[in-house]
């Protein structure tokens, strides 16, 4: 009987923890299907120090896409643009004690072109926004707490645009590895 409740709550516990991990919007993906596709890419960043080209710059990496990003080196390559845009505003709500609010908004937009310069993807408008509170002694571009919130909202999109390019073409890729296994065989 001991060994029944033990094994149903074991159960219980275990769906419970992937309602908990679904709820929470996590989705597995299998981004190293891209690399059947593009094994080498030219990523571009409009801004010259563009953290939001860093940050997919990684996840491409991760997905076994080498990244080149100086033109000299990604001659007849595909390219990926990322054209990123930071802002904030206050919302001039103050409370009590002469906190403030702030908005913070991130926007992406992304081509995709292929060697020869043809767009074969675009995203315009990715977008992610923070609300954030600082203390009236804490200044918004030294804040500890809006570097972290930056630095997040630049994951969150990379990890946005490599799904939305995913969705795109998994299909592609997945019928491209297909063929390669039976033309192996």
């Amino acid at each position: 009987m001991t060994r029944r409740v033990n094994k149903l709550g074991g159960l219980i516990l275990g769906g419970l923890g992937l309602l908990l991990v679904a709820g929470c919007g996590f989705k597995s993906t299998n981004q190293a299907a891209l690399a059947v596709l593009w094994p080498k890419l030219n990523l571009v960043t409009i801004a010259s120090f563009d953290e939001m080209g860093v940050a997919v710059g990684r996840l491409l990496e991760a997905s076994n896409i080498k990244v080149y990003e100086n033109a000299a080196d990604a001659t007849n390559l595909p390219s990926l643009t990322l054209d990123s845009s930071f802002n904030y505003y206050t919302s001039g709500t103050l409370t009590s004690i002469g906190a403030r609010f702030y908005r913070m908004r991130y926007v992406l937009n992304a081509t995709l072109k292929d060697a020869s310069g043809k767009v074969l993807w675009q995203r315009h408008g990715l977008e992610i926004t923070r609300d954030i509170l600082l203390q009236p002694n804490e200044i918004f571009e030294h804040s500890n707490q809006v570097k972290l919130a930056r630095r997040e909202m630049c994951q969150e999109m990379a990890s946005k645009l490599m799904q939305a390019l995913l969705l795109k073409y998994e299909n592609q890729a997945a019928s491209v590895t297909t063929s390669a296994v039976k033309s192996a065989l």
